[in-house]
């Protein structure tokens, strides 16, 4: 693994941010809370045509949820219907797992894509790992893609909200921050928390 040094460099890559609660094709229920468009087939298809390959590989990082072998098949039938073969799987469940991958993988790869469920689990399993050095490292020096959908987008920032609800958003001290995957500095990426309730882990998606 090559690590490359700039003092303050711009990088390269292309983050894309998704709010959460995608529209899965389903129809309009009136869900408000769903990314600009409602419409997950044009968001994916955006997300293609950043990354600017004909044929491009892309890895699929469910690591947030439980098993994400569900995350995967739903997002691998997706980029199949909009002409996409070339789809990974990367799930971890444990940090020991995360620093024995090959880092190859994360160099071969044309984009990433970190599905949703408890970033706290991403930013524990992650957070100072060669795996996200070797990430991080491509984002900033090559022209690579990485994008994030409810905690996979929550993640990426440097303060990274991991608890708190709709009840106690408001009260000073009672929404809790640690860091993320540190893609964005001094930027807090919020997925629409204040409508959840209920529980420690109010942000959990």
């Amino acid at each position: 693994m090559e690590i490359r040094k700039s003092e303050c460099p711009v990088p390269e890559g292309i983050l894309v941010i998704i709010g959460g609660k995608e529209n899965k094709g389903e129809g309009d229920s009136g869900n408000h809370e769903s990314p600009v468009g409602s419409d997950r087939l044009q968001i994916h298809k955006r997300f293609i045509e950043l990354i600017g390959k004909d044929r491009p590989s892309i890895e699929f990082i469910t690591s947030a949820g439980d098993d994400g072998r569900e995350a995967f098949e739903e997002y691998k039938a997706l980029y199949e219907e909009l002409g996409v073969t070339r789809v990974g799987h990367i799930h971890h469940t444990q940090r020991k797992e995360v620093i024995e991958e090959d880092v190859t993988r994360i160099e071969r790869a044309d984009a990433f894509f970190f599905s949703g469920g408890d970033q706290l689990l991403l930013s524990s399993l992650y957070g100072g790992t060669p795996f996200l050095t070797e990430l991080k490292n491509r984002y900033i020096y090559d022209k690579i893609v990485i994008g994030g959908t409810s905690a996979g987008a929550m993640a990426m920032s440097t303060p990274m909200i991991y608890a708190g609800s709709q009840e106690v958003q408001q009260i000073g001290g009672e929404i809790k921050v640690t860091t993320g995957l540190e893609f964005l500095k001094d930027v807090c990426i919020d997925t629409h928390f204040v409508h959840r309730g209920g529980g420690s882990s109010g942000l959990r998606k």
